[in-house]
């Protein structure tokens, strides 16, 4: 349980920092590919229990420039610059973001969230 509260905290410390990159074609649905930290390395373990539970992080971003992070059930609106590489949750504010190979990762405090594109 204690490893799922921490992947959890890392998620939302990750919505809030991140990088940058030039204008891709981001519209669409990802689900969460890959989650690292600092302190205990690659979770892959840890999301494929939440997986396993049924537990899913997926951001939809349509083509208005507006998307939904959906984090295990709780979803949050928000907004995205596909040229400035921000997006901007109503909730967490701004954070930027990379985008390559249709994966966008968001980085912060040592810690890196990867979301790969499953549907256009």
């Amino acid at each position: 349980m204690k490893k799922l509260l921490k992947v959890l905290s890392v998620c939302l410390l990750l919505i809030m920092i991140i990088g940058c990159s030039s204008k891709p074609n981001l519209p669409g649905e990802y689900e969460i590919s890959a989650l690292k930290s600092e302190e205990d390395g690659d979770m892959a373990d840890q999301l494929a229990l939440l997986k396993e539970y049924g537990l899913q992080m997926k951001l939809t971003l349509y083509e208005d420039g507006t998307g939904v992070f959906d984090m295990l059930g709780q979803k949050f609106d928000l907004t995205y610059d596909a040229e400035k590489m921000v997006i901007t949750f109503e909730t967490f504010g701004k954070t930027d973001f990379t985008f390559k190979d249709d994966v966008i990762t968001f980085e912060a405090d040592g810690s890196e969230l990867s979301l790969k594109k499953i549907k256009e």
